[in-house]
């Protein structure tokens, strides 16, 4: 009876695993599932996983495996919850209550499903573990992709299709949630599939491009994959998407870079020199053209936050309007809230506290930010909320300023540790299989710059994921260059 239910039990966990990762897109819906975060389904099956596996008494075994996981999280998180203890003391009982209780519910719980799908994973036989976690990252791709037809088809003119996507998007998407527009109901110009917008789009099927550029390695008809989902990236102008492309194809690429320099070691080394010579003469002229472009908003943006600084340090300084207008591209307003949660961090070295980042804004409130673009939103948004909740654009700023230097070094020597490790797994086992999965990984830690945690929750089972097969005592055995020609799919890679 009790073999019954620990069965029962776990398969119930490996479905939540696959529901996860397969409506991961539907992170922003009107589906009202539990009181807490009612919108967000992975967070719901997560929450029901990690029941699931406890119920099933699998778990204890597995405890020597992920101690070391673990205690990595439960170091930041121990961080992180003293540095909202400790800035909680200069506000009231209430905010310091929210920002403890926003601490649990974002990271806290979140962290707990690295280790429910790790561990999941980990009670899998490889080969299963593998196949389930393709079936689930292609489903969220095919999902996806229909949206995708249709919103290629809506941007080139198509007025039906258009009226179409428009007339079912309250069923799986909410609509002007944050600041009376974010998500709009319809992204003009712009590819997101079912996600809430773009850039939650490239950096969640990541890990289907890693999977891509495995299958290549046996298929070169997977390159068509590859290509499609730099395709979408390149018609939906998602540039974070772009650069996390640019990042996990060249990592791929870095084995055979590395074995033609083994056999060429003089040529390629003049090649590479040339190519790197070429490449830094042309990024430095970019970069030169782009800050000539941006040096009004640059210095508009400076005004602002040097006005912020300033009241903070008791000068009284007095507000000028804008002079330009920084409404006039996103790289604006990322540019502002970077800033100032850099300078947050430089003025409070222990952190202003989890989720407590808009109380440094106040001395906005009352500025006349007509030509400030998403910046009045996010000022108003501020006002009318008693803890003052703004959105965060950038992890690695926004940890910078709520859990200071300690945090922001806990969390990335963290990333650093698990991919290095990662890689160390690879390189010993002859693993293509993990290195194109490594590579994906590096490209999530650089989509930090432009998500949080908050809205990236593939990140989570995904981290889980990486952490099973690496730590698995199941070894792959590098495939032979008769295996790599072969236009046959192996049976142990049929998934």
């Amino acid at each position: 009876m009790l073999n019954a239910w620990s069965r029962f039990c776990f398969n119930g966990s490996v479905l939540c695993v696959f529901l996860y990762i397969a409506l991961c897109s539907f992170d922003i819906s009107p589906w009202r599932l539990i009181p807490w975060r009612p919108e967000v389904v992975p967070y719901c099956l997560g929450m029901a996983g990690c029941c699931f596996l406890f119920c099933s008494g699998r778990w204890l075994r597995l405890l020597p495996r992920v101690w070391p996981l673990a205690a990595g999280l439960a170091l930041f998180l121990g961080w992180a919850a003293f540095a909202a203890w400790l800035a909680g003391k200069g506000h009231p009982e209430q905010v310091a209550r929210y920002a403890l209780r926003s601490l649990v519910k974002h990271w806290g719980i979140p962290s707990c499903f690295i280790i429910w799908s790790g561990m999941t994973f980990s009670l899998l036989p490889r080969a299963r573990a593998r196949s389930l976690f393709f079936a689930a990252t292609m489903t969220l791709a095919a999902l996806n992709s229909v949206h995708i037809l249709g919103e290629l088809a809506a941007n080139a003119g198509i007025e039906p299709v258009k009226s179409f996507l428009i007339s079912i998007n309250h069923f799986f998407r909410l609509e002007k949630i944050g600041h009376g527009w974010w998500p709009p109901v319809f992204w003009e110009g712009r590819i997101r599939g079912l996600f809430a917008e773009p850039l939650h789009l490239a950096s969640a099927l990541l890990p289907a491009l890693g999977l891509f550029l495995y299958k290549s390695l046996q298929q070169r008809i997977w390159l068509l994959a590859v290509a499609a989902w730099l395709g979408v990236m390149v018609l939906g102008a998602i540039t974070s998407g772009l650069l996390s492309f640019a990042i996990v194809f060249f990592l791929f690429l870095l084995p055979a870079l590395h074995r033609l320099y083994r056999r060429h070691a003089r040529g390629f080394s003049l090649v590479l020199a040339s190519l790197f010579c070429a490449t830094l003469l042309a990024a430095w002229l970019l970069a030169q053209r782009k800050c000539q472009q941006m040096e009004p908003y640059i210095d508009a943006a400076a005004s602002l936050c040097a006005y912020v600084h300033d009241a903070h340090e008791g000068k009284n300084p007095v507000w000028h309007p804008l002079q330009i207008n920084l409404g006039a591209s996103s790289l604006n307003t990322r540019l502002v809230t970077n800033w100032l949660d850099i300078d947050m961090g430089l003025a409070q070295p222990l952190g202003v506290g989890f989720f407590l980042r808009g109380f440094y804004w106040k001395p906005l409130d009352n500025c006349d930010l007509a030509r400030s673009g998403e910046i009045r939103g996010y000022v108003l948004q501020a006002r009318d909320d008693p803890f003052r909740g703004i959105p965060l654009l950038n992890q690695y700023t926004c940890i910078f300023a709520e859990c200071g230097w300690p945090g922001l070094f806990l969390f990335c020597s963290m990333l650093f540790w698990f991919l290095l490790w990662i890689i160390a797994c690879a390189k010993k086992r002859q693993d293509r299989y993990l290195w194109c999965i490594a590579c994906a990984f590096t490209g999530m830690c650089a989509a930090f710059m432009v998500i949080p945690l908050v809205n990236f929750h593939m990140f989570f089972v995904f981290t889980g994921y990486l952490y099973s097969i690496s730590s698995s005592r199941e070894q792959e055995t590098a495939p032979s260059r008769s295996r790599v020609k072969s236009t046959s799919t192996p049976k142990t890679d049929a998934e």
